[in-house]
């Protein structure tokens, strides 16, 4: 449930905007509907129910938007912290054993490479 949850977000975000604007659309039509039933086309409900489309239109933007770069920065998150850790196993393979002979041993134990305790610096 929770293995991916960046790209989950940005789904979530998705559905939002568009449940968000068919949410809009449909209370834009309902007032006009009532507009037109009851007040005889109000031309004020008219215009109610252009911002009302708008406005619920453009929250459900906000909104997504929120919610997909919080998804995108848990996603970059991941990365990065993925990339650390496969630099340190990467640098912990330079540090390997040098490769065996076929009995198991080393060819010469004399010119077996130590391991360093520290990291060169740059």
């Amino acid at each position: 449930m929770f293995k991916n949850i960046g790209q989950k977000m940005k789904i979530i975000a998705w559905v939002f905007l568009f449940l968000g604007i068919a949410a809009s659309v449909i209370y834009a039509i309902s007032i006009w509907v009532e507009a037109d039933t009851y007040f005889g086309g109000d031309e004020q409900m008219v215009w109610t129910g252009i911002w009302a489309l708008i406005g619920g239109s453009l929250l459900s933007l906000l909104g997504s938007f929120v919610l997909s770069g919080f998804g995108q920065l848990i996603q970059n998150t991941d990365a990065l912290a993925n990339n650390v850790r496969s630099a340190h196993r990467t640098w912990d393979d330079f540090e390997a054993d040098p490769p065996q002979t076929a009995a198991g041993n080393y060819p010469n134990p004399q010119a077996m490479p130590r391991k360093t305790t520290h990291r060169s610096q740059y």
